[in-house]
């Protein structure tokens, strides 16, 4: 199909009539599935070859995450999709044509098999993401109550994830078995009792009033009385201005978690201080008196570094330890400038596996690899091309796209939940032992 018309500027958009704009996003939308098709292809690709161990990241999710500008979480979910599309070549096929969108294609990976997805395809085309997404939910619903081995994958299941929020909250979510589960919220009615009556106004008034026994729960344990145990330490890293004189600035938890203002005062009102650097803002530097690195300067490095390794792609947060980035016996001073948070893999890289770190450990720092690539910290971003490429590569592999080839053909009728999961179940169903 040959492109007879290119996109317009920015600032043609406004005049565009309604129909224009509605023809063109979802055109649109079905290049970009096509394109991601083959995005994904070429990520399965490096993940078979693992042309990622080279640069020594720690899995092709860190490289993306490194060179892509993803989030690992989002990484993580484009490898797995990836690697399932390798077996699943009539999806793949409707993927690339611009036929099926990223969020279908995601849902359908994780139950679709050989013998089941070209159904499963006929269902996405005919209906919408939110269809596939309850399929699939009930599918697996299905699947886990079926499985013989259902204690233990819900003890494999079990666990606890943070997740930051945009306004500076934090959602934790538990999963675990229903016994665990119930315990828990057994301890959370035991101690709503003990927790004051809500002067504020949440929105969720119920939800507010569990939270604030969960919080009492957790302080019960933590601050038992004195002859029982010593009261915990939480670390605080916030700039001096912030604490003594009101000033905006940077206050957060260990974690990179940020306060507010008024928590950090509530949290500081009782508590001790140690300064890492001084009210200028001076680095910490030792000279070569010593290689061993002192408690403050220490703390400077690990506030700095957000206690995550330095290395680029590299997540890890424990077990890290601190490398002087041009070594001791070469004259390197014990300085901030000078040292850098590892985790333990990638500081034995950086000392036998020919890796050099350069630059200013307060600024940006380049990584060279044995062969004498650089590997910069933060990835330089991804070079201009032309808006319309994409739709003239699909031009020429003869991928044809409209404002209908993404649209799923529905026409309104309610999804029968019941004959969908029993019909994919019935395709290929599971084998327990």
């Amino acid at each position: 199909m040959a492109v007879t018309e290119l996109e317009p500027k920015s600032s043609d958009v406004a005049g565009r009539p309604m129909e224009w704009l509605e023809a063109e996003i979802c055109t649109l939308a079905g290049h970009i599935a096509a394109a991601t098709c083959r995005f994904l292809l070429l990520v399965g690709e490096m993940d078979r070859r693992g042309g990622w161990v080279t640069w020594e990241c720690s899995s092709c999710a860190h490289w993306l995450s490194w060179r892509c500008g993803m989030s690992l979480r989002t990484a993580r979910d484009h490898v797995r999709v990836a690697r399932a599309l390798e077996h699943l070549p009539v999806m793949t096929a409707a993927f690339g044509a611009g036929q099926l969108s990223y969020s279908k294609v995601r849902a359908m990976t994780r139950v679709a098999t050989p013998k089941s997805e070209t159904d499963l395809v006929a269902v996405a085309r005919h209906g919408t993401a939110s269809h596939i997404d309850r399929i699939v939910a009930g599918y697996r619903q299905v699947e886990r109550n079926m499985d013989p081995d259902r204690a233990r994958a819900q003890l494999r299941g079990r666990g606890v994830w943070y997740e930051s929020n945009d306004d500076g909250s934090v959602t934790i979510t538990i999963r675990g078995g229903p016994d665990a589960i119930a315990r828990i919220k057994e301890a959370i009615a035991a101690a709503m009792p003990e927790v004051p009556k809500l002067v504020d106004e949440p929105g969720a008034p119920h939800a507010a009033r569990r939270f604030d026994a969960f919080e009492h729960v957790a302080r019960v344990y933590l601050e038992p009385d004195e002859h029982a145990a010593p009261r915990t330490e939480t670390v605080i890293h916030a700039d001096l201005e912030t604490l003594t004189e009101d000033q905006p600035g940077r206050a957060e938890l260990d974690d990179g978690t940020s306060l507010t203002r008024d928590v950090l005062q509530r949290l500081t009102c009782d508590s001790g201080l140690r300064l890492a650097h001084d009210r200028r803002g001076q680095t910490l530097d030792i000279g070569r008196r010593s290689r061993t690195i002192p408690p403050a300067l220490r703390r400077a490095i690990l506030d700095r570094d957000r206690g995550t390794c330095r290395f680029p792609g590299c997540t890890h947060r424990g077990r890290l330890q601190i490398h002087h980035a041009k070594h001791w016996s070469r004259n390197g001073h014990t300085k901030q400038a000078n040292l850098i948070l590892v985790c333990l893999y990638h500081h034995k890289v950086l000392h036998e596996g020919g890796w050099h770190v350069t630059g200013d450990a307060d600024g940006a720092l380049t990584f060279t690899d044995p062969n004498g690539r650089p590997m910069r910290e933060v990835s330089l971003p991804p070079p201009r091309t032309d808006a319309t490429a994409i739709r003239k590569e699909h031009a020429r592999a003869g991928t044809h796209i409209s404002a209908h080839t993404i649209t799923a053909q529905w026409a309104g009728e309610r999804l029968d939940l019941d004959h969908a999961v029993g019909a994919l179940w019935h395709l290929d169903p599971p084998a327990y032992n």
